[in-house]
């Protein structure tokens, strides 16, 4: 249920992009004031990163887990539609990652030896031993928002 509703949200987001461009730009034509739109830069550090979530049978024990330097940078802007209402867009940038030491019994893996010509080597079956990995995700992302000032 909540997979659909994100994909809606998902879907939507160009529609209500462009909607905060008609709007401002409807604005700016009835004589815009520049106190309506305001601007902001965001830095902040993610906590926690990336977790590996749903942890295979096959993992039997964490040895080590260390987030990563995981920043955030982003600019934000939003726009008063009246004393209460607001809406605002920005771009954020956010890095999310760890590194994990288990050990692990019957891993499913497959190993590709080589540079992609004819002599590589593929092998593949079950692993048993330690296990490391070390992941590094970069996303960027642009929230559209509405919002209410309770109490201005």
């Amino acid at each position: 249920m909540i997979q659909k509703v994100i994909r809606i949200f998902y879907n939507l987001q160009p529609i209500l992009a462009l909607l905060v461009i008609l709007v401002t730009a409807t604005r700016a034509q009835e004589g815009f004031q520049s106190k309506k739109l305001k601007h902001y830069a965001t830095l902040g550090y993610n906590i926690g990163a990336a977790a590996p979530l749903g942890l295979p049978n096959t993992i039997r024990k964490i040895k080590s887990y260390s987030p990563l330097f995981t920043p955030s940078f982003g600019y934000e802007a939003t726009y008063d539609l009246s004393s209460k209402w607001f809406v605002g867009t920005g771009l954020r940038l956010d890095f999310k990652g760890m590194k994990v030491t288990d050990s692990v019994q019957y891993f499913r893996t497959q190993i590709t030896v080589g540079d992609g010509g004819s002599d590589d080597g593929v092998f593949e079956g079950d692993f048993t031993g330690t296990n490391a990995t070390e992941a590094n995700n970069t996303y960027l992302t642009m929230p559209i928002y509405g919002g209410y000032r309770a109490g201005a």
